[in-house]
């Protein structure tokens, strides 16, 4: 990886729309060529979906059936697909619960989850494609945390259209970009992002492609998701159109807050000078080294609830992750996830490290 993932450093650009108001990044070849060594190398690790049998495994699936019950109640799909499913952890939840066929798409390294039976999934190893899938009777499509890294979201969502029968549905869930941009999320650019999300955008990209949402769930605390039906061949979605200023206006006083927040950082590092500046999450640190030139010069430290981030370097990230368990070596700490802000706080304060000063920052 050290490598094949050259630049170690991009630009943070975003191109708006001015007629249909998406909001993406642009890809170059460069890019393009790193995130097919990325998405197919071991480094590319389970995010929404689970990888392995662990306490946080089955969190994470009860959180995903619970979210997909609240959406679609008593409904028990017999044909299952997932793109981006890492060994098939949810697919094999499913099966569990009654689901007659299950089948798995997934780019990464990984082997096939193995069920009660000793059989193992059927785990396709690609991005996802007309070669790779053929089949056309799918109940459900699901794809969590995908289709903000799709380089063609209407290829994608056109696939998926045809792999499900007339009746089938398909369940999304993406970041939430609408309170990342009302507020200034300082790590809401990743590399691996190549789309960006809103209720209305994500509602206007999938009438284009002939789903009509049945039900959304949107909150600043939790991912996007969608539970959309196959509509039939000529159906055309809601004549209300996108709010093209309203989005633009989001995105400007997004750069407004970012700015904001770095200056806020960066006049905190010059304050505690000598002393060394921790952040709690390894997710938006990245970003924060890369905006805030003066922290290159100070004495930092990295803090994440993760244990499978401990001791372990990450890009853009000058220093090794630690343990809560050493946050008494600093005194200044700030909070960088967006979503987890606040429970992060009450985590941090509740632990009683004596002289700590948390300094929130949203």
């Amino acid at each position: 990886m050290e490598k094949n993932i050259f630049p170690k450093y991009s630009d943070a650009i975003l191109l708006f729309c001015n007629s249909c108001g998406f909001i993406g990044a642009p890809v170059s070849q460069s890019l393009r060529n790193q995130l097919n060594t990325y998405y197919q190398s071991p480094f590319s690790v389970p995010g929404a979906t689970p990888g392995q049998d662990s306490k946080y495994s089955n969190s994470l699936a009860e959180s995903f059936f619970s979210s997909f019950s609240e959406l679609e109640p008593d409904w028990l799909p017999q044909n299952v697909l997932e793109v981006g499913c890492q060994r098939g952890f949810l697919l094999n939840e499913f099966q569990k619960r009654g689901a007659k066929r299950v089948v798995g798409i997934e780019p990464g390294e990984v082997e096939p989850w193995v069920d009660d039976s000793g059989a193992a999934l059927d785990i396709r190893r690609g991005l996802l494609s007309r070669d790779i899938l053929k089949e056309k009777d799918f109940d459900l499509v699901y794809s969590l945390q995908v289709l903000e890294h799709v380089e063609d979201p209407n290829e994608f969502l056109q696939i998926i259209f045809d792999s499900l029968n007339m009746d089938g549905r398909l369940f999304l869930a993406v970041p939430n970009e609408f309170f990342s941009l009302k507020e200034g999320n300082v790590g809401m650019f990743l590399f691996q992002h190549l789309n960006y999300f809103t209720p209305d955008i994500l509602k206007s990209l999938l009438n284009k492609n002939g789903f009509n949402i049945t039900g959304l769930i949107s909150s600043r605390h939790r991912e996007l998701m969608v539970m959309a039906q196959k509509m039939p061949a000529g159906w055309k979605g809601g004549k209300e159109g996108q709010d093209i200023n309203g989005l633009r206006n989001l995105l400007k006083g997004y750069q407004r807050k970012v700015t904001e927040k770095l200056n806020y950082i960066g006049t905190l590092s010059k304050k505690t000078k000598e002393k060394n500046l921790g952040f709690y999450g390894v997710a938006g640190t990245s970003n924060i080294f890369s905006w805030v030139p003066s922290l290159k010069d100070s004495p930092v430290a990295v803090f994440d609830s993760d244990s499978n981030t401990w001791g372990k370097p990450f890009g853009g990230v000058p220093c090794l992750v630690q343990s809560p368990k050493s946050l008494d070596s600093v005194e200044n700490i700030i909070p960088a996830p967006f979503r987890l802000h606040d429970e992060i706080v009450k985590y941090i304060e509740g632990r009683k490290v004596k002289n700590l000063r948390v300094y929130p920052l949203y």
